[in-house]
Parts: C-alpha cells; sequence; structure tokens
C-alpha cells in the first residue's frame, strides 16, 4: 500500500536520527581539531612563577606541564600539583626507576613486588588528590642511556611486567584520575624496537615517542625525519592517542626558526594522531634546546603556535577519545 506524505516525512527523519546517532556513537575520526601544547621547563614544579615566566615568553598557558621524580622521591606532592593544576595545566609525572642510593632498579623486583609499599602510597596520593593527571613510567628504555633500558641488565618484557604492575596496583587503590603515558624514544638503527616493550592498551591511556634534533656535533634531522617512521610504527602499534613526551631543536648546524615552522606549520598537522607535544625547554651537554636561543627562533615558536590547531585548555586535552580512527590521509604513513 502507498505511504502517504506524513509517513515518508516521518520514515526520513527516522533515518536522518539513525545516521546522526550512529555517528556519535562511532570513535572519533582520526583528523585533530586541536594538538595539546605542553613544556618541561626546570625546576617549575618546585619554582611555580617559572612558569609564568614561561607563559609571558610564549604566549600560551602549557596544557601540560612534566615534573620529574626517582623512586627516592614521593612522586605526588599535592602542593606542586596544586599549583600546576591552578595554572589551567594537568601534571605529569615522568617517574624514573632509579634512586641515588641504589642506582639502577631491577624491573623485575618491581613487577614481584619489591617496592609495592613505595608504589602503593604513592597510588594513594594520586587517588587522595583527585584531579587528573598523568604518570608517564620509564620513558626512553628502548635506548641505552637509562639504568631500566636493557644495556643495564633490565629487559623489554620484564618492562612491560612491571609497568602493568604498576598500573594494577593503583587501579586497586582507586587512583583512576591517573592517565597513563608511554614513550620510548624514536625509532633508529641503533635502538631496540619500540614495540617489544608495549604494555597493551589495557595499561596505556596515551602513547607516543620523544625525540630530539641536537644539531651541532650530531647531524641535523627535520621533524619529519625524526618523526616520520615512529608514527608509522605507532600507527601500527595502536589505535590510542599519541604524545611527544619530549621534543627539542638545537641551535648549531641549521635553522631553528625554519625548523620550527616546518614542525608546527607542516609536518605534525599531517601526522593526526600526535594530539599532544610537550617541549623540552632546557639545556644539555648534547645542545641547547631552549626556545630562546636566539630571537628567530622564539619569535617563530610563538608565530607557528598561535595557530587555531594548537588552541587547547584542560578541558579539550581531557576530552581526547580513548581510540582513534585512521583517515585517509595516514595511509601516505603506513606504506
Amino acid at each position: 500500500m502507498p505511504t502517504t506524505r506524513t509517513e515518508r516525512n516521518l520514515l526520513g527523519a527516522v533515518a536522518i536520527l539513525s545516521t546522526l546517532l550512529a555517528c556519535l556513537l562511532l570513535p572519533a575520526a582520526s583528523r585533530a581539531d586541536s594538538v595539546t601544547l605542553g613544556s618541561y621547563i626546570p625546576h617549575a614544579d618546585e619554582s611555580p612563577a617559572l612558569i609564568d615566566s614561561f607563559t609571558e615568553q610564549v604566549g600560551w598557558k602549557p596544557v601540560i606541564l612534566t615534573s620529574f621524580k626517582t623512586f627516592d622521591q614521593a612522586p605526588i606532592y599535592h602542593p606542586q600539583l596544586d599549583a600546576m593544576r591552578e595554572r589551567g595545566a594537568v601534571p605529569m609525572i615522568t617517574w624514573e626507576p632509579q634512586t641515588s642510593s641504589e642506582g639502577w632498579i631491577s624491573l623485575a623486583k618491581i613487577a614481584r613486588g619489591r617496592y609495592d609499599g613505595y608504589i602503593r602510597s604513592a597510588a594513594q596520593s594520586a587517588a587522595g588528590w583527585g584531579e587528573p593527571m598523568m604518570i608517564r613510567f620509564g620513558q626512553e628504555m628502548n635506548g641505552s642511556w637509562y639504568p631500566w633500558s636493557p644495556g643495564f641488565g633490565n629487559t623489554a618484557r620484564a618492562f612491560v611486567r612491571a609497568w602493568r604492575h604498576i598500573v594494577r596496583v593503583f587501579r586497586r587503590e582507586g587512583a583512576t584520575n591517573v592517565q597513563w603515558v608511554w614513550t620510548p624514544y624514536v625509532e633508529t638503527d641503533e635502538n631496540i624496537p619500540f614495540g617489544r616493550f608495549y604494555p597493551g592498551d589495557r595499561y596505556v591511556d596515551w602513547a607516543g615517542v620523544d625525540g630530539y634534533n641536537w644539531g651541532g656535533r650530531f647531524p641535523w634531522k627535520s621533524f619529519r625525519d625524526l618523526y616520520a617512521r615512529s608514527y608509522r610504527d605507532l600507527l601500527r602499534l595502536t589505535n590510542r592517542p599519541l604524545m611527544i613526551g619530549e621534543v627539542g631543536c638545537g641551535e648549531v648546524g641549521g635553522s631553528k626558526s625554519s625548523w620550527l615552522r616546518l614542525m608546527f606549520r607542516r609536518d605534525l598537522p599531517r601526522m593526526s594522531h600526535f594530539r599532544a607535544v610537550v617541549w623540552f625547554d632546557d639545556t644539555d651537554e648534547k645542545g641547547d634546546l631552549r626556545i630562546d636561543t636566539s630571537s628567530s627562533a622564539l619569535h617563530s615558536f610563538r608565530r607557528w603556535t598561535s595557530a587555531p590547531l594548537y588552541e587547547s585548555s584542560r578541558r579539550r586535552l581531557l576530552s581526547t577519545p580513548r581510540q582513534l580512527l585512521r583517515h585517509r590521509s595516514d595511509r601516505r604513513h603506513l606504506r
């Protein structure tokens, strides 16, 4: 029997509503509408005024603020976290399994519960604080320079087991306000492939990578030179949102201002699963990574991070989808 116009209109409305509902239930597509910017500012956790100085210098507030803690420190110190939160940031604790007295720590012992009292206390403190925060455990584990890497007697399997054990302890203690950030060093021919160290999506909220263009006595590498291979491998490893946990550029050996322009204007927008970038604003014996090493570098940084893509907030960061679908533009990275 033919349908009436009213019935046809009703069926059309139902179809439209069904389509909209289906779109809302799907994971977000990979095209980033914002990339959150953060920074490591030396000693800023102890002297919050340094955060204000950095903000004035670059023209925006860091939405992620990194603090480094070792296993002979209380990693979750509420006054420091409060100061970061008051400035609109999400604290990210980079938790390093080493101590000044013991040196390197056996990851196998962590996995077996040898440090559970200390880890449990940290978890209780995190739960007691109650606000969103991030923990980045054992960064750059695939390299050879940190004592939790295989070169110091640990293994990739021990790292995975230690990571999972720590996350389980935090969850048992109710520290559900913690997001777990996994960042190896960029893939190179010298480093161990970082996929061996991945704890699995059940234990990771953000995956990512660190990488530096040191310049000077090291070959000058563009942002794409550093990150394209790792980005491709990360896309194959997980659909978690990606973070650059540490990035910096030296001043000697090339144009730092041009490097920054290409990074923020061209390369990052093409790697759409990177949803957060943390600038490492410090100097090192290998190179000076601070953003004000020259007036041209600072001007370039201020200019290109002012683009709409990099306008973010704590709310937008925390609403990042837990899973990202690949976009057509990602295919070029998977060839």
